[in-house]
């Protein structure tokens, strides 16, 4: 026993020496003390990306022993650490709490004997609540937690030892898989410590290789997929909460840390509401916030997961309204005026449901727990009088609006159906529908048998004819009746239900299904799901529908809706569709009394008076339109109202004092052709026409604009402002972005943040500008032919497109590219994509006959697009002489690039 400090000399008390101590007390807590500020800077340092050196001590990273170091040095981090130890056998041995499980990185000496795995041996690694399974193509072994003595992590393998054997067991991996490793040993040490319980309580008696999941070959678009969700919710608490509103709720925790803890929960909270299948929950919220919870302390990490282990969520209520400060950002909502508490909310509950939906299968108690959450997301924003929705939007909302409606009888919503205009096959039809219902209740209260009557429903006909209007009534009526519980109507269409990369579709169409449960889910121009039998992305999506209607019959109505011939196309893609879908509602097109009375009842809900005189004048334009009319149906009248407003203010702008009278009375020489308003946009179009109208077509994807003239006109003239600032604006030096340009794209709903706005910005100043002159024009540059020109246009996208951040899609980039490039890079938004999707295989099916095979889909469209620049090259030509007789607009109109005009056309077909 020593009798003195080892330290300092001094003598030591009695007890001291029996006890074993080599410290007095000043000295211990001296040494205490600056054991614990190495080790603060040593996080400090890992944090910022500084790494042990290779001259420091092999237990530098040992000093904070029961600490969860992993949660602060990274997989990656580790390698570096190995790699710069130059000598065999070097490495860093690292406590895993205070579990006895310690990782060891350095590199490995020689051969290791090994029993169970082979050498070379490669498989999966999958985590259960007790154990690590390891699946090879020699054998499955058993890693149990709690006889593992250590576990050695190297750049090409892992090697294990346990109590019960004397020899190692070595496992060779590919280089990179370590880092997933590590991940998954964060986990397991919080198992160790109690604070995590895994998917089930109960001991698993089952075979070892029964518990592993499923194959699945979308995990990894999975974990992106909610990856992105938590980035929306960051990115809407970052906009949301002021840096004094930071401290003022969270304390010391960052703005990172707040949303990742609050992310936990939400995540935690919903994989053990359907705790049969939280598998693919648990690995993909392992991925996810083993990623995020570096961003905290170790005590703030272990605190979360404590906090929010499975054993302390409550099944029915598993969160409220509070979740992620939402209450208080709507206080300071009410306060400022403001409504970014809503973003806030909508955020969370978009996470909620992307954690429910990662195993394809959104339960009953899944469910009911997201019904919960958004209703007091609802409420908690409600009693700080922010709406859920601005009633503006309420008419037309977007997927997941799902507006509050007091709830009407069957009669009210009959009688509003009836009050419309035409229609008068589809009244019937649902009146039908109602009587069956009706009897059904009736038979069923009496204990007699029902028929198997399915309640989807197809809408079909032209875009105009009402076929959205009766959907949402529809979804009132079926909720009166107590065919669905709420009676919602979720609007969606391809865009919503398809994504680009495999194994995202099931996800996204589950998503959009899983807000429609309990109402009705519209899907308008449902045939664009079909486009041929190498369109797996559409194909998915419809056997997700399929099967999501069968397992939710009671819960969820589909209307489909969608031109005639091509909605029974629709119906023969899927087997499962025909049975599902037995009726079909006809939407026929309005006559031309049908359209006049259509603008009456317009103009009266508006506020405004019409006469016999102006009705008259009314009949006569439209029947002037010819099939024009019978295309555009109430989107027409809607256009020719709009018109006749316009024409009516202008005409009382030199009127000094104009009555009440004057204000509400439309004349007959306010009827005209659509126009917008400002002199400087102002189509002059004679009231009595001379002669038949001029036709150009243009045929874009393989379809023909029968009037291109009537509908660049029409759209320059309602969207006279977006072209004036994004296609007329100064375009600046040609070899540089400016903020201006980037922040242009928003008046096009490019939606670039803030953030992705700096990113575009900063990759402005390394970008080969060179190599795509500004003249260079995509019509010249033929694949075939001027490849050069093509590959360095190609080359310089790929500069941003191949290094872009999260959320930076493909119509971010051409968008902003336009701006600098407009002959070279073409909008090509979502619309776009989904219109030149057939001939951009068409285009790719052309290039690979020429041996031109590029590297994505991207290409394929881009060379459809310019194979139309070529085939239109007259017509658009035509197209410009035309319009500069069209008066201002039509002048304005003539100067847009061929691109630029290709595009409005796009457009106009895929609206």
């Amino acid at each position: 026993m020593a009798a003195t400090c080892a330290s300092c000399g001094k003598k030591l008390g009695l007890m001291d020496r029996m006890g074993g101590k080599r410290l007095c007390d000043d000295c211990g807590d001296k040494r205490a003390r600056a054991q614990q500020d190495a080790h603060d800077a040593l996080l400090a340092d890992a944090r910022r990306g500084i790494l042990p050196s290779a001259t420091s001590s092999r237990n530098i990273m040992n000093l904070a022993s029961g600490e969860l170091v992993h949660y602060e040095v990274t997989g990656a981090q580790l390698m570096k650490v190995a790699r710069s130890y130059q000598r065999t056998g070097g490495g860093v041995s690292i406590p895993i709490g205070k579990t006895g499980i310690r990782t060891y990185v350095g590199q490995s000496r020689g051969r290791v004997v090994t029993t169970g795995i082979e050498v070379g041996d490669t498989g999966t690694f999958v985590l259960t609540s007790q154990r690590c399974i390891f699946t090879g193509t020699s054998t499955t072994e058993l890693l149990d937690f709690r006889n593992l003595l250590d576990i050695k992590v190297f750049e090409d393998g892992l090697q294990f030892h346990r109590y019960n054997r004397k020899t190692p067991i070595l496992v060779q991996l590919e280089r990179g898989t370590t880092e997933l490793f590590a991940t998954l040993l964060d986990v397991a040490a919080q198992k160790r410590l109690g604070t995590w319980v895994g998917p089930r309580e109960a001991p698993d008696t089952r075979p070892a290789v029964s518990q592993l999941p499923p194959n699945d070959p979308d995990l990894d678009a999975k974990r992106k997929t909610v990856a992105r969700g938590y980035l929306k919710l960051k990115a809407a608490f970052l906009a949301a909460a002021s840096p004094e509103m930071f401290e003022q709720l969270a304390g010391k925790l960052t703005a990172e840390g707040v949303v990742a803890q609050e992310a936990l929960r939400i995540a935690t909270s919903f994989a053990a509401v359907d705790s049969a299948n939280a598998r693919e929950e648990l690995s993909v919220m392992a991925d996810l916030f083993g990623r995020l919870l570096p961003d905290t302390t170790p005590e703030e990490a272990l605190n979360m997961v404590r906090r929010d282990s499975f054993k302390e969520v409550f099944k029915d209520r598993p969160l409220d309204g509070k979740i992620l400060y939402v209450g208080s950002l709507a206080g300071r909502d009410a306060l400022a005026g403001t409504r970014t508490s809503r973003e806030v909310a909508g955020a969370v509950l978009e996470f909620a449901r992307m954690i429910c939906a990662v195993d394809d299968h959104i339960g009953d108690d899944e469910l009911k727990a997201l019904s919960t959450l958004e209703e007091d997301l609802r409420s908690e924003l409600s009693s700080h009088g922010i709406p859920w929705s601005d009633d503006s939007t309420e008419t037309a909302p977007s997927v997941g609006d799902v507006g509050t409606r007091r709830p009407r009888s069957a009669e009210e919503i009959l009688d509003e159906l009836q009050a419309l205009v035409g229609v008068e096959s589809v009244k019937q039809e649902v009146r039908d529908i109602v009587n069956l219902l009706r009897m059904q209740k009736l038979r069923k209260e009496q204990g007699l048998p029902v028929g198997d009557f399915t309640q989807h429903l197809i809408f079909a006909g032209s875009p105009g004819t009402g076929k959205t209007t009766v959907a949402r009534l529809m979804g009132d009526l079926y909720a009166a009746l107590k065919v669905v519980p709420r009676g919602q109507v979720i609007e969606a269409s391809r865009a919503e239900l398809v994504a680009g990369y495999s194994g995202q579709t099931a996800i996204k169409t589950t998503e959009v299904m899983g807000r429609a449960m309990g109402g009705v889910l519209f899907i308008d121009e449902a045939y664009s799901l079909d486009q041929g039998d190498q369109d797996s992305f559409g194909q998915e999506a419809l056997d997700t529908l399929v099967r999501l209607m069968e397992d939710h019959r009671e819960e969820l109505v589909v209307f489909a809706a969608g031109y005639t011939d091509r909605m029974e196309r629709f119906v023969d893609a899927n087997p499962g569709l025909a049975s599902r879908f037995k009726r079909t509602l006809v939407f026929e097109d309005y006559s031309t009394v049908e359209l006049v009375a259509i603008f009456a009842s317009m103009a009266t809900r508006e506020g405004y008076e019409v006469d016999v005189a102006t009705l008259g004048r009314l009949r006569v334009e439209i029947e002037s339109l010819g099939s024009e009319a019978e295309s555009g149906n109430a989107r027409l009248v809607r256009h020719l109202f709009e018109s006749a407003v316009i024409q009516q203010a202008n005409r009382l702008s030199s009127v000094d004092a104009p009555t009440k009278d004057n204000l509400v009375r439309l004349l007959p020489e306010d009827i005209n052709r659509p126009v917008s308003a400002g002199k400087s946009t102002t189509v002059s179009t004679p009231v009595e026409r001379q002669g038949p109208r001029s036709l150009v077509a243009v045929t874009v994807a393989g379809r023909e604009v029968s009037d291109a003239l009537a509908t660049v006109i029409e759209c320059v003239n309602g969207h006279a402002a977006t072209i004036r600032q994004y296609d007329f604006a100064d375009r600046g030096d040609p070899n540089a972005l400016s903020r201006e340009e980037v922040v242009r794209t928003r008046v096009i709903a490019s939606r670039i943040s803030e953030e992705e706005l700096e990113w575009f910005l900063e990759m402005s100043k390394t970008a080969p500008w060179a190599v795509v002159p500004s003249e260079l024009d995509l019509a010249l540059c033929d694949a075939s032919v001027i490849g050069e020109e093509y590959d360095a246009a190609n080359r310089f996208y790929m500069h941003f497109f191949g290094n872009r951040p999260k959320g930076v899609s493909m119509g971010k980039v051409h968008k902003v590219l336009h701006v600098k490039r407009p002959d070279l890079y073409p909008i090509l938004d979502s619309r776009l994509q989904q219109l030149y999707l057939p001939a951009a295989r068409s285009a790719a099916e052309d290039l690979i006959a020429k041996s031109k095979r590029w590297s994505g889909i991207r290409e394929h469209y881009w060379e459809a697009i310019r194979l139309d620049l070529v085939r239109n090259r007259d017509s658009l030509k035509n197209l410009r002489d035309q319009l500069r007789s069209g008066g201002d607009a039509g002048n304005r109109a003539a100067d847009l690039r061929d691109l630029r005009l290709l595009d409005i056309l796009t457009w106009s077909l895929a609206s």
